[in-house]
């Protein structure tokens, strides 16, 4: 038994796949707490690229600060999908494929990197530091999110098919504070804020009595085991490029 080569055709099928299930998306379901978060940030930038962006889930979030959004993505097929949802918003400035958007010669205030590192092969890895100075204005803002010291092990499923292990959602490396702290000075990058947090705890319960009840018991529970073991689920870093 293997672990799953992902190819590029591999992750734009699986992708392609779950995109019908945005309950399974990580700006799904927390982007309101994302933008709370970084809300200072957001207030001071005129426009701003989603970089990563998977089926757009985050971009309406986006567009409620009243900020120029461009998406990127790294199939042409999710690149066309995000183009033809948003096309009658005004703030959208397109989706492009990082080379096409670099060779436009287009720069941003702020770069978001959500829940996306996670899945990067070493090449995609080594790529993206010179893909985001190529991106950044002046004194430009990077932020990233992805899972805090996650276990990939814990994760793992089999596929009876190809008889080949893979991480559920595609995960390839695991990220805690010290080395994505050394990643981003490493590649020339000054760290203005790196923590762990918990987004969860920014969320709002939702829908009915009974929903809002059952999410209520959950997180508490949840949020009492995460104290408990003094884990934090989500790491977070703002980084600015080194003069």
């Amino acid at each position: 038994m293997k672990e799953i080569n992902w190819t590029p055709e591999k992750i734009a099928n699986f992708w392609d796949y779950e995109a019908q299930f945005p309950e399974n998306y990580f700006t799904f379901n927390y982007g309101k707490s994302i933008i709370h978060f970084f809300s200072a940030y957001f207030e001071n930038a005129g426009n701003c690229l989603d970089y990563g962006s998977g089926p757009g889930f985050f971009i309406p979030y986006l567009l409620e600060q009243k900020i120029k959004v461009t998406a990127v993505e790294f199939s042409s097929n999710a690149v066309r999908v995000l183009n033809e949802k948003f096309e009658k918003e005004d703030l959208f400035n397109g989706a492009f494929q990082v080379n096409e958007l670099i060779a436009s010669n287009k720069k941003f205030d702020l770069i978001l990197c959500i829940e996306m590192i996670e899945h990067l092969n070493d090449n995609y890895l080594n790529e993206l530091p010179e893909n985001l100075k190529l991106l950044l204005n002046t004194n430009g803002t990077v932020i990233i999110t992805t899972p805090n010291e996650e276990n990939l092990s814990n994760s793992m499923i089999h596929c009876p098919e190809c008889d080949t292990v893979f991480h559920r959602w595609q995960h390839v490396r695991s990220w805690s504070k010290k080395t994505l702290g050394d990643f981003l000075e490493k590649s020339g990058f000054e760290i203005a804020e790196i923590c762990a947090t918990d987004f969860s705890q920014f969320l709002l319960p939702k829908k009915t009595f009974k929903r809002k009840l059952l999410e209520f018991i959950k997180h508490n529970i949840l949020f009492q085991e995460k104290l408990n073991n003094n884990h934090q689920p989500h790491l977070v870093a703002v980084a600015k490029i080194k003069n």
